[in-house]
């Protein structure tokens, strides 16, 4: 992450693309072996952090919160068994017994378009520290992004948009015994838009205000146990709200040169998914090689309601008569769930030095298909004695 320069740094997804089979699109979405994006499952330490509506990657995190980043596009185990695309799994820092500090970008800048003008401010702050020493610490990663629109096609007063975005990543962990470790986080999202869609063919009064928050809290809750054995449970969050509406109620026109009047549709959407995971390390066993065995379970709940209205669009010809009109019938309140469980067993066999076996069974269930489904998998990569580690085949 530190080593690499890519463009756009503020945007952790802009680094993805230098993993192999990591492929960017022009909306900024990332495919992971020629899948759909929303076909890849997207972790933050180990919670999904995607869009429970449609699946994409939607939320973002401070690049400088970012510590590591794992890419999977073959041989996942099945506790990821409901992505088909690959996995792309985000782990952030956290605090130590130091106080540390540590701010980017905080330099706005400017550009020369019809005179001298504010362009752009993207600073980033981390803070991390000790709340007990030994035994409990914090972090908090801050991102914000200012951008200052201006549409020099448009006329006076018509012609800028003050967009405004930013997150924040705060996080604290506890040693609660010497086997038992509590981390609780929440990355908060927010997207500000007064003019949205200004454009040299779309002048204010006809944009649209979007805002967008998003929440994702979560909890994570550690047992080691004797011989080797780990009990790892956590639960979260993610709850977005997104939604636009038109500057006033004015007829929306559209001619020959450029839109009058407000937009004709107003939108305000909510998505949730509440999601637990529960995951149980048995101590290694000992036959024909080495096992570790793995037992999972994960549930979440997904819910989406939506409320859209419109009102008619008038198409204009170039003297200003009605050509034609459209108009929209009323459309109700829409609202979705469904509630998703799944089970897995998992075994990392080490035959010998070189070959492992990796076979596992997963077991899914939800209420829109409704009835069991069950996929046994299994992987295995080699590694010839002779070779020096500059050989594998998977």
């Amino acid at each position: 992450i530190v080593n690499i320069p890519y463009l756009t740094s503020r945007d952790i997804r802009n680094l993805l693309p230098f993993y192999p089979g990591v492929v960017q699109d022009s909306t900024g979405q990332v495919h992971v072996a020629g899948s759909e994006t929303w076909g890849t499952l997207d972790l933050l330490d180990g919670l999904d952090m995607r869009s429970p509506l449609n699946g994409v990657l939607s939320m973002r995190v401070s690049a400088d919160a970012v510590r590591s980043i794992d890419a999977e596009t073959t041989r996942y185990p099945v506790q990821y068994g409901r992505t088909t695309g690959g996995v792309i799994a985000f782990y952030s820092g956290m605090g130590d017994n130091k106080f540390r500090f540590n701010a980017t970008n905080f330099v706005p800048s400017y550009r020369d378009l019809n005179g001298i003008r504010f362009d752009k401010f993207v600073p980033r702050v981390t803070f991390s520290g000790p709340l007990v020493k030994d035994r409990a610490w914090f972090y908090d990663g801050i991102e914000l992004e200012y951008d200052n629109i201006y549409i020099a096609e448009l006329p006076a007063n018509q012609d800028t948009n003050e967009l405004v975005r930013g997150s924040n990543l705060a996080k604290f962990q506890v040693n609660l015994t010497s086997k038992n470790i509590l981390t609780g986080a929440v990355l908060y999202n927010n997207y500000h838009s007064p003019y949205d869609g200004i454009s040299s063919l779309t002048p204010q009064p006809s944009t649209v205000k979007r805002n967008t928050i998003a929440w994702l809290p979560y909890l994570r809750d550690q047992w080691s146990f004797g011989h080797g054995a780990l009990l790892d449970v956590a639960a979260g969050v993610v709850r977005i709200r997104d939604g636009y509406e038109p500057h006033g109620d004015s007829p929306y026109q559209i001619t020959p040169e450029l839109p009058n009047g407000s937009y004709f549709e107003n939108l305000t959407g909510t998505s949730q998914r509440a999601e637990g995971t529960a995951g149980l390390y048995l101590p290694p066993l000992h036959w024909t090689g080495r096992h570790d065995f793995k037992l999972g379970l994960d549930l979440d709940h997904i819910g989406y309601d939506e409320n859209v209205s419109r009102a008619s669009v008038s198409y204009l010809r170039e003297d200003g008569t009605l050509l034609r009109q459209s108009v929209f019938p009323t459309i109700t309140p829409f609202t979705l769930h469904n509630a998703e469980i799944g089970a897995y067993a998992q075994d990392r066999w080490l035959m010998r030095p070189g070959l492992l076996v990796e076979p596992g069974l997963r077991f899914d269930w939800d209420e829109i298909i409704r009835r069991p489904l069950v996929a046994p998998r299994i992987a295995a990569t080699y590694s010839p004695p002779r070779a020096s580690g500059s050989t594998k085949l998977s």
